[in-house]
C-alpha cells in the first residue's frame, strides 16, 4: 500500500510573527471540525506566546474552504498550549491546556455539540482535569469512549520517583468528564528504559484498542500498544516507525498514523499503515516536508472520508519559524 495525494492546499496561511501549531480535527457527518492553538512567535517562549485556542468548521465535500467558530472560554482563556478536538460519547469534547513555562500547567475539558455551533457564539465553561496517582505533563490524543461507557482520556505524567522521565496514562471519567480515575499506567518507562510521552489510541473493536506512544529517547523508535480488556492493561513492542506526535484513525483501508517523521533527513509529515493481521505498521508515505525547525511543525490529525480517502491536516514551518496550518486529501492505494 502506498498514499496519492489528491489536493494539498493551506488552511491557515502564514503570517510572518505568527505562530500556527497543533491541529486537530473531527468529522461529524459531513462536517468538518479543527481545533487550533494561535500564538505570537517568541523565540524565548517554546511554541511562542500568548496562545489562543481557535475552531475552524469545514465540509467533507470542500475541505479547503474553513470559516472561524466564534469562540469565547467563560474563565481561563490566556496562555493556552494545547488544542485536541475529540468526538466521543456523542458530544465534542476540547481539551486546552493553560501553559507558560515554568509558571503554570492546567488542562481542562469543554464538551459542546454540533448544533452549539449554530450560536451567534460558542461559549464554552472549562472544568479542570484533575488527577492523581501521576504529575501530569499534557494530554495527547483523542478522547474516546470505553466498551463500559467511560470516557477515556489519554495522557503522560511523571510516577513517583521517575525523575523527569515521563510514562503514558489511562484516566476514565463516568460523570462526563467532571472527575477522573486512573484506569492503567499503559507502561512505566523506567521498567522497560525508554521515555514514553505522546500517545495515541483507536478501538479496533469492543474492548480491543491499540495505541502508538512516542519514545523520546533517540532514535525515537514509536512503540505499539494493544489491549484487549478495554484498556485495562496493555501489551507494548517497538513498531519500527520513527517518530513524534501519532495520530491514528480507523478507516475501511486500517488503521492509519500520520507523525512527525524523525527517520529522514527533513523535517517531514508521514503516513503510515497498520497490518492488523500481520500485527505490523508500514511508512505509506511523507504527505509534506517542511525546511524549518523540526520542533516547529510536524503534529498533525487524520480523518476517514470513506472508502480508501482521508483528510489530514498538520503545522509546518520555514526558515522564517513562523508556523502554518496545511490540509491534504490523500487516497490510500
Amino acid at each position: 500500500m502506498n498514499i496519492s495525494i489528491e489536493k494539498q492546499f493551506s488552511i491557515i496561511p502564514k503570517i510572518k510573527g505568527e505562530y500556527h501549531s497543533f491541529p486537530t480535527v473531527v468529522k461529524e457527518g459531513n462536517q468538518l471540525l479543527m481545533a487550533v492553538r494561535s500564538a505570537k512567535v517568541d523565540v524565548d517562549q517554546p511554541h511562542g506566546r500568548e496562545g489562543e485556542v481557535r475552531l475552524y468548521h469545514s465540509t467533507v465535500d470542500a475541505p479547503e474552504a474553513w470559516q472561524q467558530v466564534p469562540l469565547e472560554f467563560v474563565n481561563n482563556g490566556e496562555w493556552e498550549l494545547d488544542a485536541i478536538l475529540s468526538s466521543a460519547g456523542g458530544q465534542l469534547r476540547l481539551v486546552s491546556r493553560h501553559f507558560r513555562h515554568e509558571v503554570y500547567n492546567d488542562c481542562f475539558l469543554s464538551n459542546f455539540k454540533l448544533e452549539d455551533l449554530a450560536k451567534d457564539k460558542l461559549l464554552l465553561e472549562k472544568m479542570p482535569i484533575q488527577i492523581e496517582e501521576m504529575n501530569l505533563a499534557a494530554i495527547y490524543g483523542h478522547l474516546q469512549q470505553a466498551a463500559d461507557g467511560a470516557l477515556l482520556l489519554p495522557l503522560y505524567g511523571l510516577l513517583p520517583g521517575s525523575g523527569q522521565i515521563t510514562s503514558p496514562g489511562l484516566y476514565h471519567s463516568y460523570d462526563q468528564g467532571k472527575s477522573w480515575s486512573l484506569r492503567s499506567i499503559l507502561v512505566d518507562s523506567g521498567q522497560v528504559g525508554k521515555y514514553l510521552n505522546e500517545l495515541s489510541m483507536v478501538q479496533l473493536a469492543e474492548g480491543e484498542w491499540l495505541g502508538l506512544v512516542r519514545d523520546n529517547h533517540d532514535p525515537c523508535n514509536m512503540c505499539q500498544l494493544r489491549s484487549v480488556d478495554d484498556g485495562y492493561s496493555w501489551e507494548l513492542k517497538e513498531s519500527g516507525l520513527y517518530g513524534h506526535a501519532p495520530m491514528l484513525c480507523k478507516t475501511p483501508m486500517g488503521v492509519v498514523a500520520i507523525y512527525r517523521d524523525v527517520g529522514r533527513l527533513e523535517a517531514s509529515v508521514s503516513i503510515a499503515h497498520f497490518d492488523r493481521g500481520l500485527d505490523q505498521w508500514s511508512h505509506l508515505g511523507v504527505v509534506r516536508s517542511y525546511s524549518g525547525n523540526r520542533y516547529n511543525g510536524g503534529y498533525g490529525d487524520v480523518v476517514s472520508l470513506g472508502a480508501n480517502r482521508i483528510f489530514v491536516l498538520y503545522y509546518l514551518s520555514d526558515e522564517d519559524e513562523s508556523p502554518w496550518v496545511e490540509g491534504a486529501v490523500v487516497e490510500l492505494q
